[in-house]
């Protein structure tokens, strides 16, 4: 009886594939990962900045997963201690650990002083991810309940997994980009809106009653106008300056610059209007020049005022 003979060239590709194979269906192991914020400090929207405390767990099937050299915070500075660990009988791993932060944040300013925040910490595998992927724990995260933030209103707290590619190799030789796998730990923040109001805008409040006040003063009497309102530019100045002291450097034209802008128009237009009806009260009389003041005056406060309530409604929704 005759075999039929294999070339041996074709036996080592066959071999060859049968051993790459494994490998080529290989799958990185998940890590469930769940979270309970036990601190929230130094909401810095001038720093870009806040601070962060929280547990941290992980479940790995395989039980090698640690985060003592294993996990990666993105943040300014960061420590990590409190390591706990439980093994099962088929060798899966629950291993905890503590973590303190200070992160640096994108704050969305344009409706600040009324803002809200999603404070967010990422924590990233230290192996690539198609060695090792972050799963969110079924279990949403917990906060504190001594979790608090003057004029902030802290909400809930949320994980979602993503990924992240860094093209730069440091120098090493290798093969191009990797992808890790990543965690964002979010935390939702708003600011009290029931004492922000007099607390920040106070003087835009007296800068808006003084130049109203302009117009129960007759208008033969400038230099009495006039004085009133150097005293609103200043008070406006004053508040502008402390909003924006407050929320630092921004590029967008938000709310504290909306308002800005309608109170220093309401007061220039109250100025133009002083002096307009200075002129006319020598032309035509103080009594007819006084009506017109207050036709005018009327006007462009109401007109301001409404423009101003509707500033205010847009960011405090």
């Amino acid at each position: 009886m005759r075999h039929s003979r294999i070339p041996v060239p074709t036996l080592l590709l066959v071999l060859l594939w049968a051993l790459a194979a494994p490998a080529g269906r290989a799958e990185a192991r998940e890590v469930r990962v769940g979270a309970f914020v036990e601190s929230v400090s130094a909401v810095d929207p001038a720093d870009g900045s806040f601070g962060v405390s929280a547990y941290l767990w992980f479940i790995d099937p395989e039980g090698r997963f640690d985060p003592r050299s294993d996990l990666y915070l993105l943040a300014r500075s960061s420590t990590i201690s409190g390591y706990y660990e439980e093994r099962g009988a088929d060798g899966r791993a629950y291993v905890s650990v503590e973590v303190s932060a200070v992160v640096d944040q994108e704050y969305d300013l344009t409706d600040f002083p009324f803002d809200e925040q999603l404070l967010t910490l990422r924590i990233e595998a230290g192996d690539p991810a198609d060695t090792i992927r972050f799963v969110p724990d079924d279990t949403a995260p917990g906060i504190a309940d001594h979790v608090r933030l003057a004029d902030w209103r802290v909400g809930g707290a949320r994980l979602t997994a993503a990924d992240h590619r860094y093209d730069v190799r440091y120098g090493l030789e290798d093969t191009g980009p990797r992808v890790y796998s990543q965690l964002e730990l979010s935390v939702e923040v708003a600011r009290v809106q029931t004492r922000v109001v007099v607390d920040d805008f106070l003087g835009f409040i007296f800068s808006f009653i003084i130049t109203g006040l302009i117009y129960f003063v007759p208008s033969s009497e400038l230099g009495t106008r006039i004085g009133m309102t150097t005293g609103s530019l200043f008070a406006a100045l004053l508040n502008l300056n402390r909003l924006l002291d407050a929320a630092g450097f921004k590029s967008e034209f938000g709310l504290v610059e909306q308002l800005g802008f309608l109170i220093f128009g309401a007061i220039l237009c109250s100025l133009a209007i002083s002096i307009a009806m200075k002129r006319a009260s020598v032309k035509w009389g103080v009594a007819r020049a006084d009506r017109i003041d207050a036709i005018l005056g009327g006007t462009v406060m109401l007109g301001f005022l409404v423009a101003i309530i509707l500033v205010l409604r847009a960011g405090m929704r």
